[in-house]
């Protein structure tokens, strides 16, 4: 857990539902000192109503990444880059990627989607300004390498959407 809170503690932003479960420690030091780090922590239903589906965004989650992010944005797992699509029209340039090939094909038709996993970002040191991960980094099987990736990559910061933290632990704990 310690280096996860680490890795997490790099970044600027962190936006998700952090609540006091298996993952108390983390909860704990991200509260005591969320003020000096710079973290931002909201609940998941701040961002969201009930589960949206695929094809739709978040106007509150589009408002929140346009405020925190820099210029160019990479959204990983896009799906059908709906997030890319609206942050665009904001005058960002924002790329997605998704393991789902279905899905990149059919966000290439309006936008950049490239096919690539979290743990192995095709990405150069310090490439990109904001990475965002919305309600993703709970289904990576190795959440620790996305996170160590992120980090290379992402130049200003990395804003980040889980519905509850319990299930990296699950993850990380099955592989």
């Amino acid at each position: 857990m310690k280096r996860i809170t680490e890795l997490l503690r790099q970044l600027k932003a962190v936006f998700g539902s952090l609540r006091p479960s298996a993952m108390q420690q983390i909860y704990r030091e991200f509260m005591e000192d969320k003020e000096k780090s710079g973290l931002m922590m909201l609940h998941r239903d701040d961002i969201y109503a009930t589960g949206a589906p695929i094809h739709t965004t978040s106007t509150y989650m589009v408002e929140l990444i346009g405020k925190y992010a820099g210029k160019e944005i990479v959204d990983i797992g896009c799906a059908y880059g709906n997030y890319c699509k609206e942050l665009n029209k904001k005058g960002f340039d924002c790329m997605g990627i998704d393991l789902n090939l279905d899905y990149c094909k059919e966000a290439n038709k309006e936008i950049n989607v490239c096919a690539m996993e979290a743990e192995h970002l095709g990405f150069a040191d310090k490439s990109v300004d904001t990475i965002v991960m919305s309600e993703v980094l709970e289904h990576i099987a190795n959440p620790y390498k996305a996170l160590e990736e992120i980090v290379r990559v992402a130049r200003k910061n990395f804003i980040l959407s889980v519905p509850n933290l319990d299930p990296i632990v699950e993850c990380v704990k099955y592989n």
